[in-house]
């Protein structure tokens, strides 16, 4: 999560962006249009005739492969392990894909995802890296490990500038429990600008109770605020473990409006434990926290909303100032977790959406109605296959992406629903395909994403429409 590090979404004179039609850029490599994209700055092919709808399998069988048409760029090689979601860092102008698996850093053209560089951590990355264009004044990337390491790399010519460990002393099983954010100084508030003269990267610990370490369960959880420059602390969260923060502390939103970070934790012991916690960014001192249930995905920020869900599949709206309780709505049932993933967006038409990905694999979108939260719809994806990723959205087509258990990203009108297209990641058909990433090249939305398989794929968007018998 990169605090004010977006890229900015830019319209492409003269192209539609409706459900059938997609962006065109000539390729001078490729004039006649195939599908290879040529080297150098962005070119795609042009739009290739309607394609013949799919047939979905039946009687559980594998549904029959669509006739995808080939990627602008793909790469395959051997994953050593879990692969992460994906990053396209706008300080490096877009041009390179990072993508974390197991403990390596692996560096790709976003041109043609050429191998770039590779580069090997000491323990397996937590969720995706963060690369941002710091206060130096350079590109860096900061990433986190499971082992309790937080790492400064230099991702122009890998190398680690610094590391610093967040285990406490004789807790060997100590460790991290997601990525890092970075809060840069120079889009921060007059008052953090007053207070920091460096950016600040903000780390939650999973501490564990081990022998030796702490006795019974472990309510020490902490959240570091260090300097970007050299990891140096300046304030912790619950340093005393005079708070109870139990559980896997996941770290978290950034609210930079109000210098504010909202972290969410997994409910330990206690049943009236608080599991979403309202941070000041200036003093690392609570402003509210409140008990949302036992709680494993990071929380979203939309307008003035919090968005929390917890393991019992309940969705809750609190206000962003005080963690009062707005509205809440039952969308899984137990067993836990019910509800796998949660994004969300301001979609015209609907107004505030959440995108809410389920363990059984369905997606279902739940519209805030204000002081109440409606399911719009609820969808499986075709011949039974199931969603696995969080769905990103693409807001100048209306259309949601999420990668399934089959190696393919599926395309979904956000309004209806309607699962109108696919692409294969790699030709096994058994991957899992991790969070579709999407970025714009020269105003054009592009997709990239990642199989478990051992491949990367890289796409055009908005797809044209296919009919998928549902």
């Amino acid at each position: 999560t990169v605090a004010g590090g977006s890229v900015p979404l830019k319209d492409v004179p003269g192209v539609k962006r409706g459900e059938t039609d997609r962006p065109t850029v000539h390729n001078p490599s490729n004039p006649t249009g195939s599908t290879t994209l040529g080297h150098g700055t962005a070119g795609v092919i042009e739009d290739k005739p309607p394609r013949t709808p799919w047939a979905v399998g039946s009687g559980g069988s594998t549904p029959a492969t669509p006739p995808n048409e080939s990627p602008v760029a793909s790469v395959s090689f051997q994953w050593s392990g879990a692969l992460s979601p994906l990053e396209v860092p706008a300080s490096l102008n877009n041009n390179l894909i990072i993508v974390a698996e197991s403990s390596t850093l692996e560096f790709f053209s976003s041109a043609d995802l050429s191998a770039f560089k590779s580069f090997s951590l000491d323990g397996d990355i937590r969720d995706r890296s963060t690369t941002v264009l710091a206060g130096t004044g350079k590109p860096t990337t900061f990433a986190t490990t499971a082992n309790g390491t937080v790492y400064c790399i230099d991702p122009v010519n890998p190398g680690i500038v610094w590391q610093r460990t967040l285990r406490r002393a004789g807790c060997a099983d100590d460790g991290i429990s997601a990525g890092p954010i970075v809060h840069l100084r120079r889009n921060a508030s007059a008052n953090f600008k007053a207070r920091y003269l460096t950016d600040l990267v903000y780390v939650a610990t999973n501490y564990m109770a081990t022998s030796g370490c702490t006795s019974g369960h472990t309510t020490a959880n902490r959240v570091y605020a260090l300097e970007a420059t050299d990891g140096l602390p300046v304030w912790t969260f619950n340093e005393t473990g005079s708070e109870e923060v139990d559980g896997i502390t996941r770290c978290a939103s950034l609210d930079m409006a109000n210098d504010r970070l909202i972290v969410t934790t997994k409910r330990g012991y206690s049943a009236t434990q608080h599991t979403v916690w309202s941070i000041d960014v200036l003093t690392g001192t609570p402003v509210w926290s409140t008990n949302a249930g036992d709680i494993e995905n990071s929380p979203v920020l939309l307008d003035d909303r919090v968005l929390v869900a917890s393991r019992t599949g309940l969705v809750s709206a609190l206000d962003r100032n005080t963690g009062v309780l707005i509205w809440n709505l039952q969308v899984g049932q137990p067993p836990s977790p019910s509800i796998a993933t949660m994004t969300a967006a301001t979609v015209p038409n609907i107004g505030r959406a959440i995108f809410i990905g389920m363990a059984s694999g369905r997606v279902r979108l739940v519209k805030d109605n204000g002081g109440s939260g409606e399911i719009l719809w609820d969808i499986s994806l075709p011949g039974g296959r199931k969603a696995q990723s969080r769905v990103s959205y693409e807001p100048h087509s209306n259309m949601l992406y999420v990668g399934a258990d089959d190696s393919q990203v599926y395309q979904i009108n956000a309004l209806t629903g309607a699962v109108t297209a696919n692409r294969l990641i790699e030709a096994s058909g058994t991957g899992i395909v991790t969070d579709p990433l999407i970025w714009y090249a020269g105003g054009v939305a592009m997709l990239a994403a990642g199989s478990s398989k051992g491949a990367l794929a890289e796409f055009v968007l908005p797809w044209p429409t296919e009919t998928f018998g549902q």
